[in-house]
Parts: structure tokens; sequence; C-alpha cells
């Protein structure tokens, strides 16, 4: 072969060109390689590296944390096939591990425990891989991902010895920003993220925590309702940036609330719980009431004498999904026993926002409790993403603990259901959400310029505002 030494400069200096047009003309990502799982240094985050997931066939998953037998797992289950995979291996004496899906359900955002009393804040894909860690720090909790997948924001309790409340930081994944937004200036209270509103914009509750020896711990449920208008901004700004939307009065125990997601509404439920010398009780009088955040007054929309209603969320701007979770439990001094009574509601059920259409989806079987994902406010939580099923934690209380399992079900009424995890009372199980691998779309032909000649590319949505483009 001929070897001319100018033949072999030539294809040296075309060979570096063309490497230079081709990653000229490629999007470029957030950084160019994950950041590994060892926390940055203290007071500092990092940024994120994000790819796309290759196109690929269509699925949906349930991602749920099992700890078993002196192991613990983040785990992804497949509906179609029932085949479940490992994604993280997680320390079986964690018992802080919590973990959100993204919006565009290609990525979980996971908290676990670090060393030295910190904890995590990790990013890793649905398919196990660029496992990164963002964030450290003592007690962080209500970690959310902004719907674009630009911010993260989270509360950290108890930072010092002098000031026990909650404070509330965002991190820009695009630049590594640490900013702290907002602090209570009250002692042992807080803001708490509860969902997106926008991009930037979040919607807040108020609470009341506690501290003692293992940390902070609540004591009183989320009740008024703020509207923090961008998280870019510092505390600085925090009296113009936080705006009140709705003051609840008489806060209870079983409080919970939504907002509708044409942000037009906010969503109430309520029940009664007691308790007494011989056991507790979750039970009625219980309501659901609408109010515009707009102006004027709330309204009922359903009421129940003598059974509880645990849970609220707004699958749609007109449609309601809930749970009835009458609950009566006995103890003595060593154990705990659940008292069947008034169960006959039990279940998921499904209302519009005028009162009409009460429908019912499920019905709980005796002696248990069906729950949704804690912190889940967004459909994708509950909901698949073709919003044809939902999926629910059950949990059967008996004298040796509670046992678990997770369902998944159709929207339809009585549909089939299917048992995703079930768990001993020496287990643990804790459900997360919906999280899908979608298939690149052809949506249009487009041309990516660069400071090289323009390179003529098809571009496919691959969800959640990324394009993926290829020759």
């Amino acid at each position: 072969m001929f070897r001319s030494p100018f033949i072999l400069a030539y294809v040296a200096c075309a060979l570096i060109v063309t490497c230079f047009c081709q990653s000229s003309a490629d999007a470029q990502p957030m950084q160019t390689k994950a950041s590994g799982s060892n926390c940055p240094p203290p007071g500092s985050a990092r940024t994120a590296f994000m790819p796309a997931l290759a196109a690929r066939e269509h699925h949906q998953y349930v991602v749920y944390i099992l700890m078993r037998a002196g192991q613990q797992f983040l785990v992804r289950y497949d509906p179609v096939n029932g085949q479940k995979t490992t994604l993280v291996r997680l320390d079986s004496d964690d018992y802080t591990v919590d973990a959100r899906v993204s919006p565009d359900g290609e990525w979980i955002l996971l908290k676990r425990s670090a060393y030295q009393g910190r904890q995590a804040l990790q990013l890793v894909r649905i398919d196990g891989s660029y496992l990164q860690t963002l964030y450290c720090a003592p007690f962080i909790s209500n970690f959310l991902l902004s719907p674009d997948q630009r911010y993260v924001v989270f509360d950290r309790s108890y930072e010092n010895q002098r000031y026990n409340g909650i404070s509330t930081y965002s991190i820009d994944l695009r630049t590594g920003t640490l900013r702290l937004v907002l602090r209570q200036t009250a002692d042992q209270s807080g803001y708490e993220p509860l969902k997106w509103a926008g991009n930037h914009s979040l919607y807040m509750t108020e609470s009341l925590t506690g501290i003692g020896g293992g940390g902070p711990f609540p004591l009183r449920d989320r009740f008024n309702l703020y509207l923090l208008r961008d998280v870019s901004l510092d505390q600085s700004r925090q009296a113009t940036n936080l705006k009140l939307l709705l003051t609840t009065p008489d806060p209870c125990s079983c409080l919970d609330m939504d907002v509708t997601p044409d942000n037009a509404s906010a969503i109430t439920s309520t029940c009664t719980t007691t308790s007494d010398s011989q056991g507790t009780a979750q039970t009625g009088p219980a309501r659901i009431q609408i109010q515009s955040l707009h102006g004027g007054s709330a309204r009922v929309i359903y009421s129940l004498s003598n059974s509880a209603i645990t849970y609220v969320r707004a699958i749609s701007p007109t449609t309601l999904l809930f749970v009835v979770g009458n609950l009566r439990y006995t103890f003595d001094a060593s154990s705990f026993t659940l008292d069947p009574r008034d169960e006959e509601l039990n279940g998921l059920w499904t209302i519009r926002t005028d009162g009409t259409a009460l429908t019912r989806i499920s019905i709980a079987a005796s002696g248990r409790s069906s729950d949704f994902p804690q912190f889940a406010y967004t459909a994708g939580d509950i909901l698949s993403h073709d919003n044809q099923h939902y999926v629910v934690q059950n949990r059967t209380p008996g004298s040796r603990g509670i046992a678990s399992s997770i369902v998944i079900g159709s929207l339809t009424p009585h549909g089939k259901q299917t048992t995703v995890e079930t768990t001993q009372p020496s287990d643990q199980l804790h459900l997360i959400g919906w999280a899908e691998t979608p298939p690149s779309r052809p949506i249009r032909s487009s041309y990516v310029r660069t400071s090289r000649p323009i390179s003529r590319k098809r571009c496919y949505w691959a969800g959640a505002t990324r394009w993926t483009c290829s020759a």
C-alpha cells in the first residue's frame, strides 16, 4: 500500500475536521459524562448529565423500593412481561431512601444516605445507567424535578443548632448553581414543595416540625397553599416571590390537597381521626371541596358521614381520583389489630369536579388500606402515561406488623388487577410511581446550523423538551 507522508498527513487532517464538524453539529448535553456517585464539596452542587434513551419500543414501568432479607433495591417492573430489574443496590440499613420519577419518565431522582450523617440526591436513568450525585447534606426531603427537568427543589431541616425550621433550596442542573430560596422566619416551621405550577413556579404548603433523637419529624400535616413564582430567585426576594393563595381552616391530621392540572382550582379532602387508650380510628365525616385560585368561596362536591377520604388527586382539569380508607385499629401493649367495621366503601373512586359521575374503580379487600405514592402530586406518579392504569400500595395490618403489596389496575370500573410485589411484615415496600421508555417519534425535518457547513439532519422528539437528531 502506498504510504506517502503527504497522503498520511492529508488523511489525518481530514479525520480531525470530520470529527470536529460532527461534534459541532450534534446537540450538546449538559455535561460530557456523568459525575459519579461521590458527594460534591460541602455547600455546592453539580450539573446533571441526562442523555436521552435510544429509540426503542415503548414501555411503561412501575418503580418501587424493596427491602427484603437484609438487602435493599430500587426496582423496575415491566407490566407487559412481568420482568423485574434491579436499577440500584442500596444500603440494607438505610431507612431514609426515597425517589421520584422525572416528568419525562426516563430518570429517577433518588435520595439515600451518604456518610457522616449526610444524605445524597442522585440521578439514575430508567435503564440503571448514569448514576450521578448532585448534592449532599443532612435531612433532605420533599425533592421535585421541574417539568423541563432543569431545576431540582428540595427542603432541608434542622440546618444548625439555632434554627430548627425548614429551608427550601433549588439546584440549576445546567449550571450546578445552588440557591437558598425560602426560609420560614418562625422556628420549627417552614414551606414544603407540593407540585409544579410551571417550569419555574411551584406550589408550596406550610408545615410544622419537631426535633427528636432521630432528627426532624412532622408535628402537623400540610396547611395553607402558596405560589413560589420563581425558583431561580434567592431568599432576598422571598417577600415578593411567595404569594399566599389559599388558607385552610382547622388543619387536621388527614387533610390532603392538590391543584388541578390547568392551575385553576385547589382540591382538598378531609376526614376525622380519633384516638383513645383502646385504639385509633380514621373515619368520617369526610368531604372533598374545590375552590378557584382566582377568587370565590370553596364548594363541597362530595361528602361522607361515616367513612374517611384519605387521598384526592386531580387527574385532569375535570376529573378527580380519590381513596376511601375507613380504618379502625385496636391495640394492646405489644401489638395492634384491624377492626373491619365500616369498610364497605373502601377503595378507589373517580368523580367530576362538578360533583357528578361518581364511579367506583376498585374495592379494597377487607382489612386493607390503599395508598398513593407519598407526595405523588402529578398524574404520572399514580396513572400510567397512557392514562389507562393506576398503581397503588395496599397495606394489611396484623398482629406481627404490616404486610404490603403493589397493585396495578385498570381505570375502567372493576377492571383487572395485577399484583406487582408482595411483602411480609418483616420486609419494607415503598411505591414510587410510573416510568417509561418512550419511542422516538419523527416529527419534522430540520437543519442544524453550526459554524461549519450546514449538516442536514432528521430530528425526533425524545420527550420533555428534548430533540434527538440523526443524519
